[in-house]
């Protein structure tokens, strides 16, 4: 019986050293990064198969399925390159199905958690003998329904953790996961945008340790909801509520001058606040704060001209940092830092 083997055409691989031609070396010890071109790949079968016991580039045996008439094509591809290419999203369903096959647990768990892969092959791999495989289709969220609910009751936790919290869960699945007696995978379905409102509150009466914390900061919290999360006694939960990014302007507004300055902390870097909020926020005594509202993405222009010249240097730091802050701005500073380095150098 033939079997099936991956030949590895070359196209435009990075040259290297004697047996690694699909990686260079830019020392002893460290290979460069794989080029973003990935070979061409083809199923050819091979009536005489063994096993390659060729040198991988980061150590171990390659194992990969050859055979004598391959190698006039070139370089078949490593046990690395094969997860390298299992994980590109612009991978061909073909070369998926084939690489779906791979003697190595490490090449089909990333197989398993790529979008792009057919959902005849997730539903192959979560089958799959290893955990860790059907974890990485348990948390696809290219995974059909189907293979969700199945996963839903695998003996593996992590699985149910990452059924959990994927996105594509059904809603009446996130309800019955939200009930289940591991605190973990209630807190994955407290997480996950797609629970719904009622699965969100029933999670927050409940007796499920730091579900209130995750429902805070889930950004499908109802309003209502973090209203009444916003006022709860423990710290942990307001500020979850303060960096929601759905978090309504007027419950930001009272959530930044809170008691404690962890919650203040995020409502400063919370991008959903206003920018009269932020310029209030700037002027702040602590520069915990400040270094908040400096980190914000949502930080305008203005505010972070401001902030680049705090005497506290965590706070200029997170300013020069930002993206919004005028290059000219930041040419500036950094001239400024040379030259305050440079004086100190010189005493």
């Amino acid at each position: 019986m033939a079997h099936l083997a991956i030949v590895s055409i070359p196209t435009t691989l990075p040259r290297g050293d004697a047996g690694s031609n699909q990686y260079t070396r830019r020392s002893a010890d460290r290979p460069a990064r794989l080029v973003s071109t990935v070979p061409d790949l083809m199923v050819q079968a091979h009536p005489q198969p063994q096993r390659c016991h060729c040198k991988d580039v980061w150590g171990g045996q390659c194992r990969a399925i050859v055979s004598a008439p391959e190698w006039s094509h070139g370089p078949h591809p490593t046990m690395n390159t094969r997860k390298h290419i299992a994980l590109l999203w612009r991978t061909a369903p073909a070369v998926l199905e084939r690489l779906s096959h791979d003697p190595e647990e490490m090449v089909r768990r990333h197989v398993a958690g790529n979008k792009s892969a057919p959902a005849a092959i997730l539903r192959l791999l979560s089958r799959d003998t290893e955990d860790y495989v059907r974890r990485e289709v348990a948390g696809n969220p290219s995974s059909p329904p189907a293979v969700l609910r199945r996963l839903s009751k695998d003996k593996h936790r992590d699985a149910r953790i990452n059924v959990a919290s994927n996105q594509s869960c059904p809603p009446d699945l996130l309800d019955i996961l939200g009930r289940e007696d591991d605190d973990v995978v209630c807190w994955g379905v407290a997480s996950n945008p797609s629970s719904p409102t009622p699965v969100l509150e029933y999670l927050c009466d409940s007796s499920v340790r730091w579900a209130k914390e995750n429902v805070a900061g889930n950004p499908a919290c109802p309003p209502a909801l973090l209203e009444q999360l916003s006022h709860d006694p423990t710290m942990a939960v307001r500020k979850h509520a303060a960096g929601n990014r759905s978090c309504p302007p007027p419950i930001l507004e009272r959530l930044s001058q809170d008691a404690h300055e962890q919650v203040r902390c995020e409502a400063a870097r919370n991008p959903s606040g206003s920018p009269q909020l932020l310029s209030q926020l700037s002027s702040s005594s602590e520069w915990t704060v400040r270094a908040g509202v400096a980190a914000n993405p949502a930080c305008p222009a203005d505010i972070l001209n401001y902030l680049i010249r705090d005497p506290h240097p965590e706070v200029s730091r997170a300013a020069a940092d930002n993206p919004n802050l005028p290059r000219a701005t930041l040419a500036m500073w950094q001239l400024t830092r040379q030259s305050d380095r440079m004086s100190f150098r010189t005493r």
